[in-house]
């Protein structure tokens, strides 16, 4: 149950986070557009199929590894599509750091045509949380992954692969912390709220 609900709730917050930082590009590039594409219907929707994907994920996982075939293409195809996300996560928040700085340095009536469309202020401090929540989470998976792909591919004693896995682990259960100690500290509305909470 434990390796099971690690796969699932690691695969579910990569691909969640994923989808925040298409949401924020997509919010950028489609200007009114945006709110017609992204509808709660469609965000429910997309939710409700990582959680599924990542179940299933997770069940494949488990299946593979106690029938003890195809471990290492399961690792690739892991390891490739870990590095996919990653990559395009950076990509999407490089072009949104490149938007946000052209706009910046534009002309007063330029600012003021983006302004009807976007709240460039509210939208660079939503970017920003992004940079710390994409950067959590990073320090936290990676050597993860690093250590997943090494025990995998080269002969590691039993001993030494538990001891390197469950370092990673708590690296990777350390990134469900850091979160919401990252939205608080960066959203006003949730850390007031969570204040209210706790008094």
């Amino acid at each position: 149950m434990y390796h099971l609900s690690l796969t699932i709730i690691a695969t579910s917050s990569f691909l969640i986070l994923t989808t925040i930082t298409i949401d924020r590009f997509l919010a950028l590039r489609l200007h009114l557009r945006y709110q017609e594409i992204a509808t709660r219907r469609r965000c429910f929707i997309t939710l409700f199929c990582i959680f599924v994907f990542s179940i299933a994920v997770g069940l494949c996982k488990e299946l593979i590894e106690k029938k003890g075939t195809l471990i290492r293409v399961l690792t690739i195809i892991s390891v490739f599509s870990f590095l996919s996300l990653l990559f395009l996560n950076a990509y999407l928040i490089f072009e949104i750091s490149r938007v946000i700085r052209r706009h910046s340095v534009q002309i007063h009536s330029q600012q003021q045509s983006v302004k009807q469309s976007i709240d460039m202020p509210r939208y660079k401090k939503s970017v920003n949380t992004m940079y710390y929540v994409i950067g959590a989470f990073v320090l936290c998976y990676v050597p993860y992954a690093i250590v997943f792909a090494a025990i995998t591919a080269i002969n590691v004693s039993p001993t030494n692969a538990a001891y390197a896995m469950a370092t990673v682990e708590t690296l990777v259960m350390l990134n469900g912390v850091l979160n919401p100690i990252i939205y608080c500290w960066r959203i006003k509305e949730l850390r007031e709220k969570a204040m209210k909470m706790l008094h």
